[in-house]
Order: structure tokens, then C-alpha cells, then sequence
């Protein structure tokens, strides 16, 4: 069953028009915060309540991979914008280092690591072949923006560490950033784990692997006090299962499960 377009218009825009006039009226810190809350709570209930007063909502899996997986690209847009306008600004003041390189260097090649282990695993064509694990994957997606908006904001922390302007250390300012993307992998192997139901030999090696950099990552700037060669070996971390598909995964699945691999972009 379907739910008739105009009943989706009049449910959707006063939810719409209530966080226009969130966003207008400037509230204090606490008033927001519970306003915020309310309105959270409906926009995450409100597809299930939906689903069960009209009987099941429209949806086309490869349109809404194409959604999710756009606003991926948005949450990954703002941190880099973000972390090179800082880096902009230390630029500013103490002109080229090797530490400011290789945090831009770290900061461009983990935003891309990102974007391209998320559409290494094609969306939509599971959501097609699992329609019923849908609400779940939806949801997972959640954690998954909030892990990339946290990276983009432990690259800020790496910025200010660099720029003298935090009372961090070294190790704790790798943690910023290597603990969300630590979330991030998890999560995407989650999702997808949620859907296939299965993660073989090939999944945990790539896990253990990804885990095994994040570890790295730490001690050395716990050892040495230094933050460009951890930051360089957290960025790397999202590599391993781009790499790992790219050589050997793609053949894996489309062997196992009959899925075709998905090439580089929204499923």
C-alpha cells in the first residue's frame, strides 16, 4: 500500500515549518536543546508511525541509497571545508611547515578514504535484495553522519594541537580523530552486516587490520609525543578496506552473493 502524496505533504510540512521557526526565533541554550529534542524525537518515529497508520510508506532502494549516500557526501563536504579553512588560517600566521602539509595532506586523503569505502559496498542493490532490513539500515546511518562530523571536528582539534592553541596532548588529539573513524568503520561494516546477515574471513581480517592501525596510531603519539606520523596512520585506516575490496572484496561478493560490485559513487 501506498500513501497518497497530498497526506505526505500536509504529514511532512509542519514538521518542516517547526525547525524553519527553531532555527528563526534564536532561542537560549536549553530552551534549543529541549525544542531540539522534541523535534528529533518526531522526525525518527514519525516514518514508523506513518508505516503503520497507512500501511507501509513508498520507497525505491537505490533512490534512497543515492539520498543517504549524498548526504554522506555533504556531512564529508563540511569538515574539509572546514579543516582547511582552519588550516588557512595557521598559514596565515606561520606560512608553510611540514606539520601543517601533512595535516592537509592527512585531512584530504581521509575525507576521500571515506567517501570511497562508503559506496564500496553497493547499497542499493542489498536494500533491493533485503527490503526488510531497511528501517534498521536507515537508522544506522544516524551514528554513521555523526562519526563523520566528529572527524572533521578532531581535524579542527589537530589544527589548533599544531597551532599551539590546545591544552591537548599529542595522544589525545589523535584520539579526536581516531576514534570516530574507528565508529565510522565499524558502522559501515555494521550496516552492512545488518543487511547480508553474514561478515566472512575476508571482513574480520579487514576489521582486525583497521583496528590494528587505530592501535598504532596511538602508541606512537602516546611514545613519541608527536602528532603527524599517528595522524598519517590514522588517515590510512579507511584505506584498508577500500584497498581490500578494490584487489580481492568486489570478486568475493559478486562470487558469493550474486551481487554485482559497485563502482565508485552513489549505488
Amino acid at each position: 500500500t501506498t500513501t497518497h502524496p497530498r497526506k505526505q505533504r500536509n504529514d511532512t510540512t509542519p514538521r518542516d515549518l517547526t525547525w524553519v521557526v527553531l532555527a528563526v526565533l534564536q532561542l537560549s541554550l536549553v530552551p534549543s536543546l529541549i525544542m531540539t529534542a522534541a523535534l528529533a524525537i518526531v522526525e525518527l518515529t514519525a516514518p514508523a508511525i506513518a508505516s503503520i497508520k497507512y500501511g507501509g510508506l513508498p520507497w525505491h532502494p537505490h533512490h534512497l541509497a543515492e539520498r543517504y549516500g549524498l548526504l554522506v557526501i555533504i556531512a564529508l563536504g563540511e569538515g574539509l571545508i572546514g579543516t582547511m579553512a582552519t588550516l588557512t588560517t595557521i598559514f596565515g600566521e606561520s606560512g608553510w611547515s611540514v606539520d601543517f602539509i601533512v595535516l592537509g595532506l592527512a585531512g584530504v586523503g581521509l575525507t576521500f578514504s571515506l567517501w570511497w569505502s562508503y559506496f564500496t559496498f553497493p547499497s542499493g542493490k542489498l536494500l533491493a535484495a533485503h527490503r526488510n532490513a531497511v528501517r534498521v539500515w536507515s537508522y544506522g546511518h544516524i551514528p554513521i553522519f555523526g562519526s563523520i562530523v566528529a572527524i572533521g571536528a578532531g581535524l579542527h582539534a589537530a589544527a589548533y594541537f599544531l597551532q599551539g592553541h590546545s591544552h591537548l596532548s599529542a595522544s589525545t588529539t589523535v584520539l579526536t580523530v581516531a576514534v570516530p573513524v574507528a565508529g565510522y568503520v565499524g558502522l559501515i561494516y555494521g550496516v552492512y552486516y545488518w543487511l547480508k546477515r553474514q561478515l566472512d574471513a575476508f571482513h574480520n581480517l579487514l576489521l582486525l587490520l583497521s583496528g590494528l592501525l587505530i592501535v598504532a596510531g596511538y602508541v606512537l603519539a602516546r611514545t613519541t609525543g608527536g602528532l603527524t606520523v599517528p595522524l598519517l596512520v590514522v588517515a590510512a585506516v579507511p584505506w584498508v578496506t577500500v584497498l581490500g575490496y578494490e584487489l580481492i572484496g568486489h570478486r568475493r561478493v559478486q562470487a558469493r552473493s550474486g551481487v554485482t560490485p559497485t563502482s565508485v559513487g552513489p549505488s
